[in-house]
């Protein structure tokens, strides 16, 4: 069977600690399991960042930085992530958004065509 590629998640963060758990659980349970979802923080105040990093380490797919370089925004935070990114094949995820459970595998089929 050929290896599956890798699809990195790509997340900017910012404050968003009532959210950011929602939207690890909906990466977490993709059918697809060949991901890493990528999140970087832009300047949490919040308890975001320590959230993150406890969940990162009970899951090696998950992986958090913080931005260290200007301008700050979610744009900057997404070039951050791409640098960073291993996978095939990037997707975008805001940190107050959802994946539904079959969306890498539903993008992978499509790629496969």
């Amino acid at each position: 069977m050929d290896e599956q590629p890798k699809i990195s998640v790509i997340t900017p963060l910012f404050n968003r600690i009532d959210l950011i758990g929602k939207s690890i659980d909906s990466v977490v349970s993709q059918k697809y399991r060949e991901w890493e979802m990528i999140i970087v923080d832009d300047g949490s105040t919040d308890e975001s960042v320590k959230y993150v990093q406890m969940r990162a380490k009970n899951d090696d797919r998950i992986k958090i930085y913080e931005r260290h370089r200007q301008p700050k925004g979610a744009s900057t935070c997404r070039n951050i992530g791409i640098s960073k990114a291993l996978g095939k094949y990037i997707i975008f995820l805001d940190s107050d958004d959802l994946l539904a459970s079959h969306c890498l595998d539903q993008r992978i089929n499509i790629f496969n065509r």
